[in-house]
């Protein structure tokens, strides 16, 4: 399916029309450098996923379109997912998540990681315990395996 963005006075965006191939892949990613409207393009999209309406807060008296297809039809707001690696947020002692979809889904990741590494340290005490070493000395090896097998 191909998406079909006609823009007009969206947040900055004077006019867009543009067809994006997702028959050939499954992915499109956006990379620009800045000052190009990504912003503004990802603040069209982050509007119909919340189902407000799209405006030109400079411009007000501007008309506004925002026209997004997806197959030939009205792009549903359960069908868009904007991630923002722009946010000052970051996960709660974590190196690996760096992008944060919403505020929601980053306050059930950081209270699922702290439950999976609270678990972790308990199996780690328990383990080297048994093993009569340390428990960052497991801890250690554990990661250095890790890495050799990723």
């Amino acid at each position: 399916m191909n998406l079909h963005l006609n823009l007009t006075n969206c947040y900055g965006i004077p006019k867009l029309e543009k067809e994006i191939d997702f028959i050939s892949h499954n992915v499109g990613i956006i990379y620009a450098p800045n000052g190009t409207m990504k912003s503004s393009l990802a603040k069209t999209f982050m509007t119909l996923a919340d189902g407000g309406e799209v405006e030109d807060r400079v411009f007000e008296e501007r008309k506004t379109i925002a026209d997004i297809t997806i197959g030939g039809e009205k792009i549903e707001k359960n069908n868009v997912l904007v991630m923002n690696p722009i946010k000052e947020e970051k996960c709660q002692g974590t190196e690996i998540m760096k992008l944060v979809l919403d505020d929601k889904l980053k306050t059930d990741f950081d209270n699922h990681y702290e439950e999976l590494r609270s678990e972790l340290h308990k199996l780690i005490k328990v383990v080297s315990g048994r093993l009569n070493i340390t428990a960052s000395k497991l801890e250690s090896e554990l990661k250095h395996y890790m890495r050799k097998k990723l």
